[in-house]
This record gives C-alpha cells, sequence and structure tokens, in this order.
C-alpha cells in the first residue's frame, strides 16, 4: 500500500506544477491590462477631467506639451515625479513635475517645472 500510494503522489505533481503556472500566468495578465487602465480623474464632479496616472502620478496633457513643444530632444525625457493635481479656485488646475532631459549642448538637466492647467482639463494656459 506504501508504494501505491507514493506513486500517486508522483503523478500529482505534474499537475500541481501546471495549475501554479497557469495562475501566475493569470495573475500577471490581470496586472498588465489593470497598468493600463489605472488613472484618476480630477473635477469628474463638474464633467471635467484631468486625468492622472495612479502609478506614477503622471498626466498625459502634460507630458505630451513636455514631449511636443517643449524639449529639444523628447526621446531622453525622463520623469523622476510629479505632485497630486490641484484644483484652483478660478476652475484651473495645477501639477507640479520634475524630469530630467538632453540640452542643447548634449548634457542631462534636470528641470521642475509647474504646469497650470485650463478648466477643460486639456489645455496648458502657462508653465513657470
Amino acid at each position: 500500500m506504501a508504494k501505491a500510494s507514493v506513486k500517486q503522489n508522483i503523478s500529482n505533481r505534474p499537475k500541481f506544477a501546471i495549475i501554479i503556472v497557469v495562475f501566475a500566468i493569470a495573475i500577471f495578465a490581470i496586472m498588465a491590462i489593470s497598468k493600463h487602465s489605472k488613472s484618476k480623474s480630477y473635477g469628474s464632479d463638474f464633467g471635467i477631467e484631468v486625468n492622472q496616472s495612479q502609478w506614477d502620478h503622471s498626466v498625459p496633457c502634460v507630458e505630451d506639451y513636455l514631449k511636443n513643444v517643449y524639449l529639444r530632444d523628447p526621446d531622453s525625457y525622463e520623469s523622476i515625479s510629479w505632485s497630486l493635481v490641484d484644483k484652483n479656485s478660478d476652475g484651473t488646475y495645477q501639477v507640479t513635475t520634475s524630469f530630467r532631459a538632453r540640452n542643447g549642448f548634449g548634457g542631462m538637466d534636470r528641470e521642475t517645472l509647474t504646469f497650470v492647467i485650463a478648466s477643460d482639463g486639456k489645455t496648458i494656459i502657462r508653465y513657470y
């Protein structure tokens, strides 16, 4: 009887390993899918949205502005940090970001800028 029990335990090991691998793949897939959909909307009570990632707090309209308008070498852009989006008394929004990017001489500079975003949540009004 002992030999039958040992054979049964050995034959169950491959099934158990397959179940663990399938479970790990499922968890990884769920995490990858949810990473792309994690953003928080500010001002949604008023029908306005300023999207800010819950993972790194980045704001897409500000990143687009930096890469398409502000930076000389957009491929060198490296985000360092983001503040949370604040709503100003005039209905605009404000966010501060620190980043690194290559300057005109080829060196890497670190900058911190504060952006004021219009009440539509997508238009950059100014930065300082």
